[in-house]
């Protein structure tokens, strides 16, 4: 660019409506994609980890032997099964919960440390 402005001027001279419809096009087809774009929305769930946590203990303590459709019958959806499912994990890596291993294909339930301490006595 000149700094007499030449070359401002020569681009104004060199516009057409043509190229204006064009740009104009590319601006709202990029309006377009902006309102077409994904947006994530952070969703607060009514339960948490702890509260599962709490859930599966409270239902270990009432029942000596508690299946896994006892502790996932509860569940509201998908996402509720995995923070329960995320619950007892913890659960059982912090030695609260035993998984135990019956006979058979699949045959497995959750007890207390008190309750197979008892039992195995």
């Amino acid at each position: 660019m000149h700094a007499d402005g030449s070359s401002y001027s020569s681009e104004l001279n060199a516009l057409t409506l043509f190229k204006l419809m064009i740009t104009f096009e590319k601006v709202m087809e990029r309006f377009r994609n902006q309102e077409s774009r994904q947006s994530h929305m952070v969703v607060q769930y009514p339960f948490t980890i702890d509260m599962e946590k709490d859930n599966i203990q409270r239902l270990v303590r009432l029942k000596s032997n508690v299946t896994f459709l006892d502790i996932f019958s509860a569940c509201q959806s998908r996402i509720h099964a995995c923070f329960t499912f995320l619950a007892l994990l913890d659960l059982i890596q912090g030695k609260s919960v035993i998984i135990v291993i019956s006979e058979g294909f699949n045959n497995f339930y959750l007890t207390s440390v008190n309750t197979q301490a008892e039992n195995a006595n």
